[in-house]
């Protein structure tokens, strides 16, 4: 039984939470700072350094410069993979060359690379890896018992994962040489809430009471921030105390005053870590992009009246940020370009 095509574009959201057909290139929208990505709504990957936009039944490889983003419609096929407990099966969008762009049916997270697949299977909660992607499954490490988080380090050689390890509950590193450091091991109430990796595969994580540990230094200074969100690949921490906006990047602390505004969703970092943006709210329900630098902070207005729903997507590269629209008349993908420093 085919599932209703809105289920799947939430599915795909969430799984990501992560173009249009031959349309060479951007459109305007009502405000002129705005482009047009797509008709459709859809979500953003990062594969073998290229972009990706998943809508329900296609894929479309994004390609950028300071004017225009274009894009290369590709086949999506989704290959049912039968998880090891034998209780049900994956379900794993296929890209062109066979890349893997997401997954649906348990935790799911294709490398950056292309070339694995971490699985973590939904009843057992045990963690898998396979290379190439959709054959010869095999245990991530047998120390590993169960798996609630993962994150891939961006040059796919190395996994930040949360679960149960041979030194207790926390955040653990795994590298290629199957290799499992412990990295965060909280007691009492305290447990992992998001990762993070600098350089060099070093892992950050971020703790429910606000704070972030550094591997091999620490607590990072910074008061406890609370919503918090770590980058994937540079050390770069957003978050909010009572009065201020703290985003961390490249060992500096900036400090910016905290508007009147509700944060919607998660924050997201650009490829070079320099931009932070976060989606929010004003008490009347309007939409706002919040982009944040080391030498400023922007609130900006969205394309469309304050009744359309948003959701953030990413960076495509430093400077584009992509949010879409899942459903109503101006369903589709927009981007903004944010000027770093």
């Amino acid at each position: 039984m085919k599932r209703p095509v809105s289920l799947l574009l939430l599915l795909v959201f969430t799984a990501i939470q992560i173009y249009f057909a031959q349309v060479p290139v951007s459109h305007q929208v009502e405000s002129s700072t705005w482009i047009e990505v797509s008709p459709h709504a859809g979500g953003l990957v990062e594969r073998q350094q290229h972009y990706y936009l998943i809508t329900v039944n296609a894929t479309y490889r994004l390609q950028a410069n300071q004017v225009h983003i274009t894009a290369q419609k590709h086949r999506l096929t989704w290959v049912d993979v039968p998880e090891p407990s034998g209780m049900g099966v994956w379900k794993l969008a296929v890209g062109p060359s066979a890349i893997p762009l997401v997954g649906l049916g348990g935790p799911v997270y294709p490398a950056p690379n292309g070339q694995s697949v971490l699985w973590v299977d939904p009843r057992t909660r045990l963690a898998y890896l396979s290379q190439p992607t959709v054959s010869g499954l095999r245990r991530l490490s047998p120390e590993l018992g169960s798996v609630t988080g993962a994150l891939w380090a961006p040059d796919s050689q190395a996994l930040g994962l949360v679960g149960q390890g041979p030194q207790g509950t926390g955040a653990y590193l795994w590298d290629r040489d199957g290799n499992l450091s412990a990295v965060a091991l909280p007691s009492g109430q305290l447990r992992i809430a998001a990762l993070g990796f600098a350089r060099n595969n070093v892992l950050l994580a971020a703790l429910n009471n606000g704070r972030v540990l550094y591997q091999g230094k620490g607590l990072v200074p910074l008061p406890a921030l609370s919503p918090i969100y770590l980058d994937k690949g540079h050390a770069d921490i957003l978050g909010e105390t009572a009065n201020d906006v703290i985003f961390w990047t490249a060992g500096r602390r900036l400090t910016f005053l905290r508007p009147d505004l509700k944060w919607m969703g998660q924050a997201v970092f650009s490829r070079n870590g320099q931009i932070a943006a976060v989606l929010s709210q004003t008490i009347g329900g309007q939409w706002r992009l919040l982009t944040y630098t080391t030498h400023q902070h922007l609130e900006i207005s969205m394309p469309f009246a304050k009744d359309t729903r948003y959701r953030l997507l990413g960076f495509l590269g430093d400077h584009w940020i992509l949010v879409t629209v899942p459903d109503g008349p101006h369903m589709g993908t927009y981007a903004w370009w944010a000027q770093g420093t």
